[in-house]
Parts: structure tokens; sequence; C-alpha cells
């Protein structure tokens, strides 16, 4: 309508909203939407010199979709503060009455310079705090690796262990089986009748090595 320059239009309401008929749920992809809208509306009031559109725009974004901003607010919408930030930039404060506006927190006093200070600090709080919780999560994500390494570490000195015993009961068995077959030796009748006949010639070594 700005460009057309020239437009009608009818004083009759040709539509309405109804509300209080539904519960509606309030995400940051629209609450971010809205903002963008009323932005774009701030802008170009603002450079076609349309001070009732830009009052009313500026009303709309303080008092109609306060609960949508308040919502966006109890989300931590980051981004929604951002979008904030650049709707004040658009607002023009010469045609903002005094008083026109609430003062109150609540209402999003978009013109009110220290009000957005506190935004932006807030903007900044939540942005440490998501930095915190990342902090927090790649610490517990280090610890169950630590934890990790540390069973895969222990099962592998219960693997060592088991081997080690194997290893030992292997030795055993072959201690037992070599002692098993020098008494097989020691007991057979070729070795005690090989033992009886070199007797006599140890008999004599002895008596020359007196």
């Amino acid at each position: 309508m700005i460009t057309a320059k020239k437009f009608y239009a009818i004083k009759a309401y040709t539509y309405c909203y109804r509300l209080n008929h539904k519960t509606v749920n309030f995400y940051n992809e629209q609450i971010n939407d809205l903002i963008r809208g009323l932005t774009d509306n701030l802008q170009l009031s603002s450079e076609a010199n349309l001070k009732e559109l830009h009052l009313l725009e500026l009303e709309r974004l303080n008092y109609d979709y306060r609960s949508w901003i308040l919502a966006g607010y109890k989300q931590r919408n980051v981004q929604m503060f951002e979008l904030l930030s650049k709707a004040q930039s658009y607002v023009k404060k010469e045609w903002v009455e005094d008083n026109y506006f609430k003062s109150s927190f609540d209402c999003i006093y978009l013109a009110n310079e220290e009000q957005m200070k506190n935004i932006a600090d807030l903007k900044n709080d939540l942005m440490e705090k998501e930095l915190s919780e990342k902090e927090l999560m790649k610490n517990i994500a280090d610890l169950k690796n630590d934890l990790m390494e540390k069973e895969l570490f222990e099962e592998e000195q219960k693997k060592n262990i088991a081997d080690l015993k194997n290893n030992l009961m292997e030795k055993e068995l072959s201690e037992k089986e070599y002692r098993r077959a020098i008494d097989l030796i020691y007991n057979s009748a070729s070795w005690r009748v090989g033992n009886f006949l070199i007797q006599p010639f140890h008999f004599i070594k002895c008596i020359i090595q007196k």
C-alpha cells in the first residue's frame, strides 16, 4: 500500500479473530517470525513517516503479543532478544509520547533504552548459562569415556590374569608329566637291572678315588 500510495478501504469489519476457544502453544520459531513481521512494519512505517501505523505496531509488540514474548523469555529464546534489539533500532523515539507505554518489564518496553540494556544483559546471562551447560555436558561425556576406558583396561587386566593362570596351570601340568615320566623310569625293570649291573663298577670306582 505504501508503494501504491492510493487505495480504497471500507470501515466495516470484514474478518475477526476468535479468542480463548483453544490453547495456543508458542514455539520459538513462531515467536521469532512474529517479531520479524512487526519489525518490518516498524521499519516501513518509520521510513514512510506513518506515525499512527508506527505507534500501532509498537503497541502490538508491547501489549498485544506480550504473552508470546514472555513465552520466548521463559523458553530462553536467545534469538528473540537479538530480534527485539533490531526492532528497537527502528523505533522513532520522537513519536513516542511520555508515559505512552508502561515502563514495566512485563510489557517489554522497547522505547526504554535502559530496559533494552537489561534485556541484553539477560541475553548474555542466558548465553553464559548455555555455555556452562555445554561445558557440563562435555565433562559428563569425558567422564563416560574415562569410565569406558577404565572398564576396557580392567577387562584387559582380567584377561591377562586369566591367561597367566592358564599358563601356570599348563606349567604345573608339564611338571607333573615330567615327574611322572621320571617315576616310570626309576620303577621300570630295565632301569633296575641296569643299575644292578653297574654297582660293582661303582664300588671299584669309589675304592680307586680313595
